[in-house]
């Protein structure tokens, strides 16, 4: 079998209607599923978001820099529930869980612990 006869082979096959379909089936698949990758928007290395803002309690941090100089909101740098004996930083996941109707905000640590609360343990940054 020359080169030849491999050639004609090949341009056979691919004159065939169902492989023509075929490869354009799975390129359009391929493709459609690296767009959909792209598609999703993931911030760059490094940068964080200007602002963030959890959905139950409406605690809005303006920037990153804001956690930094202790001024978190205008309610307090702390949150406790008045269910619990717990106090929370207002971006920890655990503030996100307390309803607003239950809330108890303190401006230090110290003023927190003086009511009774302790720091929550699942907040990393207390």
């Amino acid at each position: 079998m020359s080169i030849q006869d491999i050639l004609r082979k090949f341009k056979r096959f691919c004159a065939d209607d169902a492989f023509y379909y075929g490869t354009l089936m799975i390129l359009m698949a391929v493709a459609s599923f690296g767009l959909g990758r792209l598609s999703i928007s993931q911030p760059a290395v490094g940068s964080q978001p200007a602002s963030i803002v959890l959905s139950e309690t409406a605690v809005e941090r303006v920037d990153a820099e804001a956690s930094n100089s202790g001024s978190v909101t205008d309610k307090g740098k702390y949150v406790g529930s008045v269910n619990s004996d717990k106090y929370h930083l207002p971006t920890c996941t655990g503030a996100g869980r307390i309803k607003e109707a239950n809330q108890v905000w303190f401006e230090s640590r110290e003023a927190a612990e003086a009511a009774g609360y302790t720091p929550a343990g699942n907040c990393e940054e207390l």
